[in-house]
């Protein structure tokens, strides 16, 4: 059975919230534990997702938002303007994507934190500036990628490639998301139709 990265969904309104929920209820490997308001979240028991991601456009009620989260002891991917972001939350535990990034880039950005891998603008202990940001997912498949794919397409669960390749279940479902991502895919099933085709997959 597939595992799933639990999410938590904040945004300036609950209908944001939920708009942005449904980049991950439209994809498998994700199961939305919930949503809350910037304003509002201190009410809301998010249960135990394995991260938050977080969308907003006011900088101050990030600010405010930010001690309430940071209590809870998970992740967070904050989605706002890049030059608030990127001066504020600077948390190990967190990373920040503008709010143009694409579905494929948040929903590979949040398996990455709930798998504890760091994927933001800090670079070198300092903020990349914008011509040196660029997502990982912009780049092809690589050699692990590709493996963990060609694994995939023979069926093996994600526990399964974990033993194979001697790497944690998280790695193994970081490196899924990231393939499913990365080819524009929905699902491991249409990864695999999608790696075929491109001659990712060896038959």
């Amino acid at each position: 059975m597939q595992e799933l990265t639990g999410v938590f969904v904040i945004g300036d309104t609950l209908h944001e919230a939920r708009s942005l929920g449904e980049i991950f209820t439209r994809s498998a490997g994700f199961v939305v534990a919930g949503f809350g308001t910037v304003s509002s979240v201190a009410e809301f028991d998010p249960g135990h997702p394995d991260v938050v991601v977080v969308k907003t456009v006011d900088s101050r009620a990030a600010l405010h938002l930010e001690p309430s989260l940071r209590r809870l002891r998970l992740p967070i991917l904050w989605l706002g303007p890049s030059n608030q972001s990127r001066e504020q939350h600077t948390h190990q535990q967190d990373s920040v994507l503008p709010t143009d990034a694409t579905p494929s880039q948040i929903r590979a950005a949040a398996a990455a934190l709930a798998a504890g891998l760091h994927v933001g603008p800090l670079s070198n202990g300092r903020p990349q500036t914008e011509d040196e940001f660029e997502f990982a997912l912009l780049d092809p498949l690589t050699d692990r990628e590709i493996e963990v794919l060609n694994l995939v397409a023979e069926g093996f669960s994600n526990p399964e490639i974990a033993k194979r390749l001697g790497v944690s279940r998280n790695t193994v479902k970081f490196h899924v998301s990231s393939i499913i991502g990365k080819l524009g895919a929905t699902s491991r099933t249409e990864a695999v139709t999608l790696g075929l085709k491109r001659g990712l997959i060896i038959i």
